[in-house]
């Protein structure tokens, strides 16, 4: 059946979900895109390296001409004190959603790598990737039900008035430990699954961040299941994996970029702690289904969907303990990334086989935290 695909900006109607995508990298209606150039404009025009000092650089300076930059220069302190909403407007962070174009003709009653859909084979090395993701994120629920917050899920999130669906998700998945309910908690995990997919639309901002975190964590332990679990099926597993695609791209529009991210300065630090989680949930739900494909011998998409978002946060900034020591942090870190701005995921796909890797990824892997290092195992493992 022929699945009719809308760009959300023109409104335009597209055939297939490859089609949309193309279109939406070059459909700008109603979206000023926020700069991340930080070059001056005569450096850029003449496509000469800029050292970036302000008010002059030194090129400029040197040659006695007139030094201008497209966005001025910031304290990397607090603001000027006018007001400066926390999010980048979300159309300009917008990016086209998935393709699951080659999901949609695959047979749904074939079984994983059988002959009921097209197979691909991939390179040991890329099957081992793919098995040790796989087993990380199968600790994940676990973790959870403990009270531990998972790499996506911020620790602050769990304290206080804890959102609904995390609470009640932390609930249900605590009897992991007991095989004898592995048929009750998969019923359960369905439901409780379904039932955010049906509601997800009507969420705020911050409901939804929970719910796509409770969403990922029901998925893995629906996609993965135990020997226990028997009524698994690939139909069910089709059915999250668009499930993961269509909340994924919801949260992406609600904003990824805080203006003061863009503008080099301290946000607050709720603000902060908001957009990073959304950040790594959207990355754990690239990586869960990149690392599903492959289990699956699926020809694998890749994440370049999410290629413009910075590399998630360093292990120091995530897992500070308040304000007053994130803020210390956050200041630090900034000095630290100011020449090029924070590194970004797509540096890491840009990594060659080899060992050596290029200065700005070695200065953030020094930062990352566990979720960092998982990412960083796919390098060289994406095609």
């Amino acid at each position: 059946m022929l699945r009719k695909w809308q760009c959300e900006k023109c409104s335009k109607h597209f055939s297939s979900s490859s089609s949309l995508s193309r279109h939406c990298k070059r459909c700008l209606i109603d979206a000023p895109r926020p700069t991340r150039r930080k070059a001056c404009e005569e450096c850029c025009t003449s496509k000469s390296r800029c050292d970036e000092r302000r008010p002059a650089c030194g090129r400029c300076k040197l040659k006695g001409i007139h030094c201008h930059y497209v966005v001025p220069a910031r304290a990397s302190g607090d603001s000027d004190g006018s007001p400066v909403p926390d999010l980048v407007g979300a159309n300009s962070l917008m990016t086209p959603p998935v393709d699951f174009a080659p999901f949609l003709d695959y047979s749904l009653t074939g079984t994983p790598g059988s002959t009921g859909h097209v197979t691909v084979d991939t390179h040991p090395m890329v099957r081992h990737v793919m098995r040790f993701i796989i087993r990380v994120f199968m600790s994940y629920p676990r973790m959870f039900a403990r009270g531990q917050p998972p790499p996506f899920i911020h620790h602050t999130q769990l304290k206080g008035e804890v959102p609904e669906s995390l609470s009640h998700s932390m609930a249900i998945l605590s009897g992991l430990d007991n095989p004898e309910l592995a048929s009750i908690l998969e019923t359960s995990a369905k439901y409780e699954a379904y039932a955010l997919l049906a509601k997800y639309e009507t969420y705020n901002e911050v409901e939804l961040l929970a719910a796509f975190q409770t969403y990922i964590l029901y998925s893995i332990f629906l996609l993965f299941p135990t020997k226990e679990r028997q009524t698994h099926t690939h139909r069910q597993d089709q059915n999250i994996m668009m499930g993961l695609q269509d909340m994924s791209l919801a949260l992406m529009k609600s904003g990824l970029l805080l203006n003061a991210e863009t503008q080099s300065i301290v946000p607050s630090w709720e603000a902060w702690i908001a957009v990073a989680s959304k950040r790594r949930a959207i990355q754990a739900s690239h990586t869960l289904m990149w690392a599903w494909s492959l289990h699956h011998k699926y020809p694998p998409f890749g994440c370049r969907e999410v290629a413009f978002m910075p590399t998630p946060s360093p292990k120091s900034l995530w897992q500070a303990r308040d304000d007053e020591e994130w803020k210390g942090h956050y200041s630090r870190w900034l000095e630290y990334w100011r020449n090029g701005g924070p590194h970004r995921l797509e540096e890491l796909m840009l990594i060659k086989p080899g060992i050596e890797i290029d200065e700005r990824t070695q200065r953030w892997l020094g930062e990352a935290d566990e979720f960092g290092l998982l990412l960083m195992s796919q390098v060289n493992a994406i095609d």
